[in-house]
């Protein structure tokens, strides 16, 4: 669906912090600027790590196909 690994990411990161903010967001209690880390944080570590993944997967996926392309040669096309 998602092509391009970069806005996977960026919006799997989005939707996994908007619900931790969600689920959060009921505590009032708490500083805002120790909630702003909280959210920084869940933002970098899911867009950091769901970028290596699908990039890292990716190129083993491109190896896995370039591997199995058999290359057709001269001497093994038919006469017509």
């Amino acid at each position: 669906m998602f092509q391009n690994d970069i806005l996977f990411s960026l919006l799997l990161s989005l939707v996994n912090t908007l619900a931790f903010y969600l689920l959060t967001n009921r505590k009032k209690e708490q500083e805002l600027k120790e909630q702003k880390n909280e959210y920084l944080m869940m933002f970098g570590i899911t867009f950091v790590s769901s970028f290596s993944l699908r990039t890292c997967l990716g190129m083993m996926n491109n190896q896995v196909v370039k591997s199995d392309i058999t290359t057709i040669s001269h001497s093994t096309r038919p006469p017509f």
